[in-house]
């Protein structure tokens, strides 16, 4: 036996894809668009906590985390006051380090399966940033971080879903499922459409009509129903005539 020779020079540079015609939302669909919903609004949440300050001046910390399958609360995001991160400032260690991105597994270990609130922030509400400076007494442009943290529902520079705001969230999905459920109004009313021209020209192909078959098959029952009760009577006139003439 000789091994199929396979031209692999045609295959060189070629794009290949799985269900490239197939345009589905189901299940699947709306669950990714609510993780991906909420790793955006965790990070923008996480952001501002980040860049703000606590009431005893201290850098505030995150208030979202996913805990992964060994049951340990991870965060994601940008990475902040690393020592030992690469292109860390001492004179700045609110500078990120390390951005965030669907690139690095952390970003799609948060579902909305295991989005939570850090034990740490349950336990100890002051480590939740207040302010965006160390002094908001006498600093002008400081900002109150809860503040800024509710104008993440209906800013979309803060945050932004499909061009969107955050608190549109349920519009988008609620729009997509109007759309889906039109669309397969439309291809369950195409097809039924397709299946009816179908059995017509095949009712055209084979000269069969049905209602006349009917009747026909009315017609030949009411013949064979005659020929019986004809052939009932003969028989017995038949036996009349032997009985009583005694031939």
């Amino acid at each position: 036996l000789k091994e199929p020779v396979v031209n692999t020079g045609a295959l060189i540079n070629k794009n290949a894809s799985i269900g490239k015609a197939v345009d589905y939302q189901g299940i699947p669909y709306y669950l990714s668009q609510m993780n991906e919903w909420i790793r955006n609004f965790a990070a923008a949440v996480n952001k501002e906590l980040k860049h703000g300050y606590t009431s005893y001046k201290e850098p505030g910390d995150v208030l979202f985390v996913y805990t992964d399958i060994s049951g340990a609360q991870k965060t994601f995001g940008d990475v902040y006051q690393d020592p030992t991160a690469p292109g860390y400032d001492p004179a700045n260690p609110l500078k990120p380090v390390t951005s965030w991105s669907s690139i690095g597994d952390s970003y799609y270990n948060l579902t909305a399966f295991n989005f939570t609130v850090s034990d740490k922030m349950k336990k100890d509400s002051e480590h939740l940033a207040v302010s965006t400076s160390k002094n908001p007494d006498i600093d002008v442009d400081a900002y109150n971080v809860l503040d800024e943290i509710g104008k993440i529902k209906t800013d979309t520079k803060k945050m932004s879903f499909r061009g969107r705001s955050s608190k549109e969230f349920l519009e988008c999905l609620s729009a997509d499922m109007a759309l889906n459920a039109k669309s397969a109004s439309i291809f369950t009313e195409n097809y039924a459409n397709i299946g009816n021209s179908i059995d017509l020209q095949r009712k055209s192909v084979s000269g069969v009509d049905e209602d006349e078959e009917a009747l026909d098959l009315s017609k030949f029952q009411r013949g064979l129903d005659l020929s019986s009760k004809m052939i009932q009577v003969l028989t017995e006139v038949y036996d009349r005539l032997i009985l009583q003439t005694g031939v």
